[in-house]
């Protein structure tokens, strides 16, 4: 048997269209890249311009948690609660000083993973609660 010298290739291999990898449901839906986020309305900049001090004084008035949710607390208070929320008709700042809590980040968590029993002890209220 006759052995050839290897096959030479006048050029380097070149990409004619660049490599895409999608998934089916990219494909069908022509969803790219991540959009960028939504900027805040002049509106709710403004609110939350308000909200800022109003937080700043709570945690000042009340630094210790006013929720303590069991002996895991952590004590400090670094978040302000509102009892109704805004999707209840809560507002975020002017609203009735009961409507807000100042609580540690455990607390807070617990809330929001546990509704029902926050709503049973008083840490949250729903939109038809008076």
């Amino acid at each position: 048997m006759k052995r050839r010298k290897p096959l030479q290739t006048k050029k380097g291999l070149v990409s004619r269209a660049p490599l895409v990898i999608r998934s089916a449901l990219k494909a069908k839906s022509g969803l790219t890249a991540h959009k960028a986020l939504k900027p805040r309305s002049d509106r709710m900049k403004k609110i939350y311009e308000e909200r800022r001090p109003f937080v700043e004084e709570m945690l000042k008035k009340f630094p210790v948690c006013q929720v303590y949710w069991n002996e895991e607390c952590f004590g400090v208070a670094v978040d302000v609660h509102e009892v109704k929320a805004r999707s209840a008709g809560g507002k975020i700042v002017g609203d009735s000083p009961d409507n807000y809590k100042t609580v540690c980040r455990y607390c807070h968590t617990m809330i929001g993973q546990y509704p029902q029993e926050a709503w049973r002890r008083g840490f949250i209220k729903w939109s038809w609660d008076e």
